[in-house]
């Protein structure tokens, strides 16, 4: 991690606000970060989940050259693995994606949208502004060399693409 001598995140009682934090190899001139709230009560979601769920967030990062924004996200796992409209989960993800979609109208201009969700390894890149990504790869899938000998790197999978941003 020290060729990413950039680092974007704002500070919580916690650590980091929503757990995020995001790393550059070039210079950050900006970063905010928008929580999502408390999600509506749904059937079957404890209190203890909807209390998690508002810690999450969004983070958002303005990269100066090459006028790029990447907001970071971590919405609130969904442990059924059940996506449908029907899930106990659907009324928690769609207030996050609502606020989701309002930072990312705001950033304006090219950027990208990054996160993960688990249990289930949901890690994505998205686009917006024209921004194409091509050549995506999945990074620390095993134990690498650490320290203290192999592990893992983290507890999620690491995703790499190469960006094409617009001319202009």
């Amino acid at each position: 991690m020290r060729s990413f001598g950039q680092v974007s995140f704002r500070v919580s009682a916690a650590g980091p606000a929503g757990g995020l934090v995001t790393f550059s190899r070039l210079p950050v001139s900006g970063t905010a970060y928008r929580g999502f709230g408390m999600p509506p009560a749904a059937a079957g979601v404890s209190r203890a989940a909807r209390w998690r769920a508002a810690l999450k967030g969004a983070l958002v990062t303005r990269v100066a050259r090459p006028g790029l924004w990447v907001v970071n996200t971590h919405p609130v796992a969904n442990r059924d693995g059940d996506w449908s409209p029907d899930s106990r989960f659907y009324p928690l993800h769609r207030a996050q994606l609502d606020v989701l979609a309002q930072v990312v109208r705001g950033a304006g201009g090219p950027g990208v949208v990054c996160g993960d969700e688990t249990p289930h390894c949901i890690d994505f890149i998205l686009t917006a502004g024209g921004v194409k990504a091509e050549a995506a790869t999945v990074l620390f899938t095993g134990k690498e060399p650490l320290g203290d000998g192999p592990g893992y790197v983290s507890d999620h999978l690491g995703l790499r693409a190469s960006l094409f941003l617009p001319l202009g």
